[in-house]
């Protein structure tokens, strides 16, 4: 989610300063080509922001999965992923110098190996 958010052109949700149960945002989309060619002379006919080159990016809960929504804008339709299960919880806050991201997971078996080494020294 951190990687993914690093690349975010510009945040919706959580909102400025707010906190929010979701993660929604826009990023450039991967899959297109992003420079024009040739690359224009001046360069203002160039938008690195143009809307038609953006995906909008949504992490969310739906009961104990983690999924993520991707949807090509202007109106695409959305690829969805699971990334998780067992997320009892999950919290994002902007805190106005990034976004803190609280996720809590529900674990209901552990196994723990503790493994110990000992040398014997001889005189």
């Amino acid at each position: 989610m951190t990687d993914d958010l690093r690349q975010a052109v510009s945040v919706s949700s959580p909102p400025s300063g707010g906190s929010s149960l979701d993660l929604t945002f826009q990023k450039v989309n991967p899959t297109v080509d992003w420079l024009p060619a040739p690359i224009p002379n001046p360069a203002t006919s160039w938008n690195p922001a143009d809307p038609t080159k953006l995906v909008e990016v949504h992490y969310y809960l739906n009961q104990d999965q983690l999924l993520r929504d991707v949807t090509a804008l202007p109106s695409g339709s959305p690829d969805s992923w699971t990334l998780a299960q067992g997320v009892a919880g999950m919290q994002l806050q902007d805190r106005g110098d990034g976004i803190e991201i609280q996720l809590t997971l529900q674990e209901s078996h552990r196994s723990l190996v503790l493994t110990g080494w000992c040398s014997r020294v001889s005189f």
